[in-house]
């Protein structure tokens, strides 16, 4: 188990890495949105192509 003061410095070490850049949490977590989005969504649509053709 990763001792409590380790497990603090490694989340401001973390949050550290994007204010080094001067980005604000809220962008980080919009930019990983959009990330999600833009890789689920193409990848979700190969098994639906696939069952449709093996149905048709």
């Amino acid at each position: 188990m990763i001792p409590a003061d380790k497990r603090e410095s490694g989340q401001r070490a973390h949050r550290a890495g994007h204010d080094r850049w001067g980005v604000d949490d809220d962008d980080v977590e919009g930019a990983r949105n959009w990330a999600v989005l833009l890789l689920y969504v193409p990848l979700m649509t190969v098994p639906f192509l696939a069952v449709a053709w093996f149905l048709s």
